[in-house]
């Protein structure tokens, strides 16, 4: 850090030297002292040669012979160099305007890759996402056909009996003394003539159903529900009470257009669920498409049957 100090320094000095001895030189010259003005130029052109001040050093040289304070030989001598270093001086500033513009070039490529790498990407990316939009809206209109379908298939069948169940008893293993519980099959075929009456109805879109309402409407017991619904359903009572919920939803969008137009919390309502949010929840985790999608499809459908019919 000292030695860069003291160059600078120095540096400076021989600046101030330099500019020194060219103002007494031009102030000679002025007084057709040429002699004195070349012994100042002599200085100043000497210091410049020492701090190898080159481009500096031309300035110099032009500026003496412009003053025209030498004899003929040595204002040849003196051209000579000026011309030499002027050419050095044009080569070397054209090399680095060369060097810059190709620098330039070089940025400018780059851009111009950058530009199309970001557009191809940008064009990869949407046709990725419309892709997958387009393979989701495929998804959504087969889980949306096979709802359809299903609710369609139970309007036919919805006055047949339940069929006849495979004549096995359960033994239950959580029984209050321990000892194992055995449903009789009168009490099971009781208990699903129950479950179908009770599928029919709308007790379970009462909000607040809980496994002792439907125990009381059963007129059976805590275990019987449990074992029946996991033998015949394979569900928790919270499973079958929410897709009776979400099916009687379903059914009755299907056959009413005139509650597509109902907003979520209503069906939500509807269908005795807690809230829209649990509701939304519970349908989309049912049938793999959410109830604004199902409404959205089911509306598009209709539009196209009445077209179709007044055609």
């Amino acid at each position: 850090m000292k030695w860069i100090a003291s160059s600078q320094f120095s540096n400076e000095l021989n600046w101030r030297a330099e500019i020194y001895y060219v103002c007494k030189a031009i102030i000679a010259a002025k007084e057709n002292d040429e002699k004195s003005a070349a012994l100042h130029f002599d200085k100043a052109i000497d210091i410049t040669r020492k701090s190898k001040m080159n481009e500096r050093l031309t300035v110099l040289l032009e500026q003496r012979l412009k003053l025209n304070i030498d004899a003929s030989e040595e204002r040849e001598m003196l051209f000579a160099e000026f011309l030499k270093r002027r050419d050095h001086f044009r080569k070397e500033s054209t090399k680095v305007i060369n060097q810059e513009i190709s620098r330039q070039d070089l940025n400018l490529i780059h851009q111009r890759e950058y530009k199309y790498i970001f557009i191809l990407v940008a064009v990869f990316l949407s046709l990725g996402v419309l892709i997958f939009k387009r393979r989701k809206r495929k998804k959504q209109k087969a889980y949306f056909e096979e709802i359809i379908e299903e609710l369609e298939n139970n309007k036919e069948t919805s006055n047949s009996f339940i069929a006849e169940e495979e004549k096995n008893e359960e033994t239950l293993s959580e029984c209050a003394d321990s000892k194992p519980h055995i449903i009789s099959e009168a009490t099971k075929t009781d208990l699903l003539k129950k479950l179908e009456k009770f599928e029919k109805g709308k007790a379970f879109t009462a909000k607040n159903f809980t496994l002792s309402n439907f125990v009381s409407i059963l007129a059976t017991n805590t275990k019987y529900i449990n074992s029946i619904l996991k033998e015949h359903h394979g569900k928790t009572f919270n499973e079958y009470i929410n897709d009776l919920r979400i099916k009687y939803i379903l059914e009755y969008l299907h056959e009413n257009p005139e509650s597509l137009k109902y907003k979520l919390s209503h069906l939500s309502d509807l269908g005795g669920f807690s809230s829209h949010s649990y509701f939304t929840k519970v349908f989309t985790q049912k049938n793999k498409i959410s109830p604004s999608k199902f409404i959205a499809s089911l509306k598009e459908k209709n539009k196209r049957e009445k077209k179709d019919y007044n055609e």
